[in-house]
């Protein structure tokens, strides 16, 4: 152990939680501080929902989900007192009565439902709608199984099997993938083209006011001439001959 702590509970899925001075935090199994003790509380933890890199925590009487890399996924937002579950989701019923959900690994989910049905450690949830349409929700926030006239839905303990009942006996049993439940989009980098005259592969080229399309000599919204091309490696230069070597690989320009 690299600290002495005032207490170690016992070990799950690899990690135990620990206090010192009235606060938790959590270790893994070579003694090594993953969440530092700074919580008023540590929620119960599972092994699949650990595993996950997150956990549910508690300060100044606000419920959160810690990430194991030290980050807040979820702030702390709610009370502690009103936040159900608290295992890979948890949920809270707002003034309307409506539920609004908060993944583990994500936050708090855009969209509030009628009502939710959550198993502890899952990692999908049925949901229903307000017009009594149901789906299954994976950790991401995305639709696995999209919302429909479904007479029950039910998904079992681990969040990967979902049987739908349509009514009159029939029934259907769904896999669920559940790398789809936990995979998360990220974001188009764009790359920035303001303040940077391009060559484009059609011939075409871009001010670096970013005007695009033009053919010509000059830029005929904003009158900037158009740049010189290295021979070696493509670059673009000025075309005002105060560039005697390309920038970019050196290349006599002057040949």
């Amino acid at each position: 152990m690299k600290q002495n702590y005032d207490s170690v509970y016992n070990f799950e899925g690899g990690y135990a939680k620990v206090k010192i001075y009235d606060k938790y935090g959590l270790i893994d199994a070579a003694g090594n501080e993953v969440l530092t003790p700074a919580y008023d509380n540590i929620s119960y933890y599972y092994p699949d929902t650990i595993g996950l890199g997150f956990i549910g925590v508690e300060k100044d009487g606000l419920f959160g989900f810690a990430g194991l890399d030290g980050q807040m996924n979820a702030d702390f937002t709610y009370g502690e007192a009103a936040v159900q579950d608290r295992g890979t989701f948890a949920y809270i019923k707002d003034l309307t009565g409506k539920m609004i959900v908060i993944s583990g690994l994500i936050g708090e989910l855009p969209e509030q439902y009628a009502d939710v049905d959550i198993r502890s450690g899952a990692r999908a949830f049925v949901a229903t709608n307000n017009n009594g349409q149901k789906a299954v929700i994976g950790l991401n926030g995305k639709e696995l199984v999209p919302f429909g006239d479904y007479q029950y839905l039910y998904v079992n303990e681990q969040g990967t099997v979902a049987l739908i009942s349509l009514g009159s006996k029939n029934y259907q049993i769904l896999t669920l993938d559940e790398d789809a439940a936990i995979a998360v989009e990220k974001p188009e980098v764009q790359e920035e083209t303001q303040g940077e005259t391009q060559e484009m592969a059609d011939g075409t080229w871009t001010c670096s006011n970013g005007h695009e399309g033009n053919t010509g000599n000059f830029c005929p919204q904003c009158g900037e001439q158009r740049p010189l091309v290295c021979p070696s490696c493509g670059a673009s230069y000025p075309n005002d001959g105060s560039v005697k070597f390309c920038p970019n690989c050196g290349h006599d320009l002057q040949q």
